[in-house]
């Protein structure tokens, strides 16, 4: 959602510059995408999240604001309108469980616009800076009023309506409607849970969704009939997404509008229009209400002790108080043990008492709550102990130290990303998706990192390392997840080094770092398979010979799908299993250094080129004997010189003992066991 500064300062006194604004707003929750210069304003993209419908408009942001900075609130407050004329049309309500509430307004004599009024270019300026197009006077200020106050309006042509009846009901099987997109719908029997509203005859818009375009207002309108209801998130959510269709209405709608909105934005509208069209007629309002099918916050019992457990921290009860104060909740009851709250009739997620704890974490401030390990709880990924939870946090520690940086995408992809990257796992289906690119759980954290590394490739930015640790949902299990995405340059473009793009090599190395730095466990690389990653360039991970994941670049087709122009390589390392390989695992503890000098010896054999330096080395290990403490691979080449079915491999041995100085009668007794092996078990020929 797009707002303009200059708008948000008609509401809220802004004493903050906009960098603290953005740190404020994003730290409490409101997620601000950019901020941009545009003419003489700036224009503030917000990224809301699925809960906090009660944002998605001037008002609430503006409300925001107030609470995380404790400035004036000043919204506008539309007069009532003294009627001049009859209503004409008659409401019929025949499911107010699913629209509880709906008001109407007709409009008369709406001819000769003042096109000049600095009403309507206010109006149209603010909305073409929201990312809104200008459609018609009336129609804009449905629009207007939708982004003022966040509730969604609709203005039908009254001429247009057939017998002067506005019915809220049920879609029925074969009924049509042209929508105002031109897209026709034909509903279908599966289609008897979309509410539409129809006039005496059929179908003239689907509710809180899209109106239709037999009776849109044209140039030719000279009479309207106003809408403003409410419909239930539960009627909304998923049915705009059956028909293929997406509207800013919508999108407030199956969230959760306020259901105290509605004679305040249609007043607004009203008063808008009447600078406009100043010559217009108005009817009285026509309201239909079912108050005791209407949404009413619970009153919530929240334990100060409980608050103080889930934070780590101890606010003064007076603090708390003045929290929910500021939230302007509804406060019934308080002693010295608890406390009973009840939110704003537009706050639709606080519903239990962990929603009140969280209120307080944000308005208090995530950054003013310092660790504290006695008295913060731990953090439980599923069923992961308390050993591993520590193992995680080094992971991410190396990761960052890496130049990785963390990201946490949505657990919901699209069903195409889903086939793409894991098509042979069944996945599970939403049955209210958000959106069809939210539309199954995933099965892999791949997608997301993707859309991450596409989103800022497309912004010019060519060294990408991003990382995320997070549940997956496959078949019956929730699994834990580590995975990391390595994208463009190996490493930033500079002076000193030439500039070279990751390869298959500089994720492996990441991976055997990231997990070699805590265990002295076997860590092994094999040629693998995974429908995501390059056929020749994938490794399965495996730890004391479980396979724990994979790493590798990412699939050609993949990259084909995606328009991808940039090298990827990625990696995902299941904790779930590697927990299971841990319960035996040895961590790696500090081992004094050798005061003896150390011996090297260097071989170069000829192998046949399906051999990996893995394969090898596991040979050289199990020969060698204690005394040998590194393996270095340092030359691997293939020329005309050699057959094409042969590579040349060079070695290097390092021999040691911590207790005292080797002979040289123990280094050559443990070469020539290394060669002999080698040459028996490969076939290797020695090079001189």
């Amino acid at each position: 959602m797009k707002l303009s500064e200059q708008w948000l300062r008609e509401w809220v006194t802004l004493n903050l510059s906009r960098e603290e604004l953005t740190h404020k707003l994003t730290m409490a929750g409101i997620g601000v995408e950019s901020c941009v210069p545009v003419e003489d304003d700036f224009i503030y993209e917000f990224e809301l999240t699925p809960n906090r419908a009660d944002c998605f408009s001037t008002l609430g942001i503006a409300r925001e604001i107030a609470i995380i900075t404790g400035a004036l609130l000043n919204p506008p407050k539309p007069q009532t309108h003294p009627a001049t004329i009859a209503n004409p049309i008659n409401i019929h309500i025949e499911t107010p469980k699913e629209c509880p509430k709906y008001i109407g307004r007709a409009i008369k004599n709406l001819t000769n616009p003042n096109t000049d009024s600095q009403v309507l270019k206010n109006v149209q300026q603010k909305i073409s800076k929201s990312g809104i197009k200008l459609i018609h006077p009336i129609v804009d200020i449905m629009n207007y009023v939708m982004l003022e106050l966040g509730q969604p309006l609709h203005a039908f042509d009254a001429q247009k309506i057939q017998g002067n009846q506005i019915k809220v009901r049920f879609a029925k099987e074969n009924e049509k409607i042209t929508l105002l997109d031109q897209k026709d719908i034909l509903f279908s029997k599966t289609d008897s849970d979309i509410l539409i509203i129809s006039d005496q005859h059929q179908p003239i818009a689907i509710a809180g969704i899209m109106g239709g375009l037999d009776s849109a207002v044209s140039s030719s309108t000279q009479e309207i009939f106003i809408e403003s209801a409410f419909f239930t998130p539960e009627v909304i959510a998923g049915r705009a997404r059956r028909l293929g269709l997406h509207t800013d209405a919508q999108h407030r709608f199956e969230r959760g509008v306020d259901p105290t909105l509605p004679i305040m934005a249609i007043e607004r509208a009203t008063e808008l229009l009447c600078k406009i069209y100043p010559q217009c007629q108005l009817s009285e309002l026509s309201e239909v209400t079912s108050r005791d099918l209407i949404f009413i916050p619970p009153k919530i019992l929240c334990r100060f002790s409980k608050i103080e457990s889930v934070l780590g921290i101890k606010l003064s009860n007076e603090s708390i108080i003045n929290i929910f104060k500021k939230l302007d909740f509804n406060i019934s009851h308080q002693d010295d043990i608890s406390i009973t709250v009840q939110a704003k009739h537009y706050r639709f997620d606080i519903n239990h008492e962990i929603d009140l704890i969280e209120e307080i974490a944000r308005i208090y401030g995530y950054e003013n709550i310092s660790l504290n390990q006695d008295k913060s709880f731990h953090f439980n990924q599923g069923h992961l102990n308390h050993f591993h939870q520590l193992k995680t946090t080094s992971f991410k520690n190396y990761l960052v130290h890496q130049g990785y940086q963390e990201v946490i995408t949505y657990s919901f992809i699209s069903e195409q990303d889903q086939k793409n990257f894991d098509p042979n796992i069944k996945p599970h289906y939403l049955e209210n998706p958000l959106s069809s690119e939210y539309s199954v759980m995933r099965t892999n954290l791949w997608a997301g990192l993707l859309q991450v590394v596409l989103y800022n490739a497309n912004r010019q930015q060519d060294y990408l390392r991003f990382f995320e640790l997070g549940l997956c949902f496959r078949e019956n299990n929730q699994e834990s997840v580590l995975s990391g995405i390595w994208a463009g340059l190996s490493f930033p473009e500079q002076w000193g080094e030439q500039k070279r793009e990751v390869d298959f090599y500089d994720i492996k190395n990441n991976v055997e770092q990231l997990l070699g730095q805590s265990f002295k466990n076997t860590i092994d690389f094999q040629a693998g398979n995974h429908p995501a990653l390059h056929p020749s360039k994938t490794a399965e991970i495996f730890f004391d010979q479980h396979s724990i994941g994979f790493c590798g670049g990412l699939h050609p087709n993949l990259s084909h799908f995606y328009n991808i122009k940039i090298p990827i390589y990625l990696f995902e390392i299941n904790l779930s299993l590697l927990q299971n390989s841990i319960k035996h695992s040895t961590a790696k503890q500090y081992q004094e250094f050798s005061k003896f000098p150390s011996i090297r010896r260097d071989i170069a054999v000829l192998v046949d080129s399906s051999i990996t330096t893995n394969h090898l080395k596991k040979i050289i290990e199990s020969q060698a004997g204690e005394i040998l403490v590194d393996i270095c691979i340092f030359d691997v080449y293939q020329d005309k010189k050699l057959s094409q079915h042969q590579k040349s491999i060079a070695i290097g041995l390092t021999f040691q003992r911590l207790e005292r100085t080797l002979s040289e009668d123990e280094v050559q007794q443990s070469m020539n066991n290394i060669i002999l092996a080698l040459k028996s078990q490969l076939q290797v020929t020695l090079r001189e």
